[in-house]
């Protein structure tokens, strides 16, 4: 199928861009719980390949794919099947699952300057990275300019239960699905993004009644004045199960650096709230804990930091105040050296975390 695409696009594509990263790493690991005093080590391989391709069919119309491929663990038991002749194990593999499709949607651009794009693209992400988990999401999403702000209106499918009851009344509130409202705008030289979500959760239970409802504010900000830079964001989450108790979350984060010559020297500081009653934190999410060690792909910080989206854990720090100071210089056009020191402390009340500190 992929070659069939590959090779029947050049009919009726007027541009084809094609690009691709591919990544090898060896680590070694120690203590990912962040709760033993005498933890034990590991250490493994893992590759990453990612192949992105871009369909113009004209100036107005595109498709764009991004695959993944071989993107595991070296070693991992992926679908392996055995059998056993004396002492000798032979292993074969299941290799149907090597290549995955991340990213495929379509758009197209309309003569006042409106965007429609379509299918599954990148979502989980805004503003900064503070608070994001990106990933494939399935989507309907607008764009409208108008002079120097831009407005945004998302539709997106989180999850389908209703279509596989078609014979139950009110079956779509057994969906999942999640709307947004965004823009982006200039006040003098800062830029100003404010973002509205709404979520309505369903499962498939007997009442056949929405079961929870989320919604979210999100305003973040960058800009820059001279050498100074500056970026920040604050995040607002409200709760509301049906026949439960409600409860909310709230985050912070404001990074400011100073540019000379080739080196940049900058403060950054994050907040993430507590509700003690509901024994719920703010997640600041895994792209943000990507910044630093801690809270990285192999360990987050606070109770309830591990998270599960599509079969993947991600790590993030959760109900936390950071800090860090950092530093980057760049020795020549392919060399930069950069560093940072960071101390956190968590903000729960709960057994293993509370008073911990990093």
């Amino acid at each position: 199928m992929l070659v069939v695409l590959f090779c029947s696009s050049a009919a009726w594509a007027t541009d084809i861009e094609v690009s691709g990263k591919y990544s090898l790493r060896g680590q070694y690991i120690s203590n990912d719980s962040s709760l033993s005093e005498d933890a034990n080590s590991y250490m493994y391989y893992d590759q990453d390949f990612n192949l992105t391709t871009k369909y113009a069919i004209n100036d107005a119309t595109f498709v764009s794919m991004r695959a993944a491929m071989v993107d595991y663990d070296w070693g991992e038991n992926r679908n392996l099947s055995g059998s056993l002749s004396g002492t000798t194990l032979t292993l074969s593999q299941n290799v149907d699952d090597n290549i995955s499709i991340e990213r495929l949607w379509g758009g197209h651009t309309f003569g006042n300057g409106g965007k429609l794009e379509f299918g599954l693209m990148t979502g989980a992400s805004w503003a900064t990275a503070f608070g994001d988990n990106a990933g494939g999401k399935y989507r309907i999403k607008y764009t409208h300019p108008m002079g120097d702000a831009t407005l945004y209106a998302i539709v997106e499918k989180q999850h389908e239960e209703g279509s596989r009851t078609p014979n139950t009344e009110d079956a779509e509130n057994d969906d999942t699905d999640a709307y947004y409202l965004a823009a982006s705008f200039k006040a003098g030289e800062i830029n100003i993004l404010p973002l509205l979500a709404y979520v309505t959760i369903g499962s498939s239970d007997i009442d056949q009644e929405q079961d929870q409802t989320n919604w979210t504010f999100d305003l973040g900000f960058d800009g820059a004045a001279g050498n100074i830079g500056y970026e920040g964001e604050i995040i607002y989450n409200s709760f509301d199960p049906d026949g439960g108790d409600s409860w909310n979350t709230y985050g912070a984060y404001v990074n400011g650096w100073f540019n000379h010559g080739a080196g940049k020297l900058g403060l950054a500081l994050a907040y993430g709230s507590w509700d003690d009653d509901e024994g719920k934190g703010f997640g600041m999410g895994e792209d943000f804990g990507d910044t630093i060690i801690v809270g990285s792909g192999w360990a987050g910080f606070g109770s309830t930091s591990l998270k599960s989206s599509g079969g993947k854990d991600m790590w993030e720090f959760s109900a936390a105040t950071l800090g860090w100071l950092y530093g980057d210089y760049a020795v020549s056009d392919d060399l930069t050296i950069n560093g940072r020191f960071a101390y956190g402390m968590s903000n729960e009340d709960s057994v293993d975390w509370e008073d911990a500190t990093f």
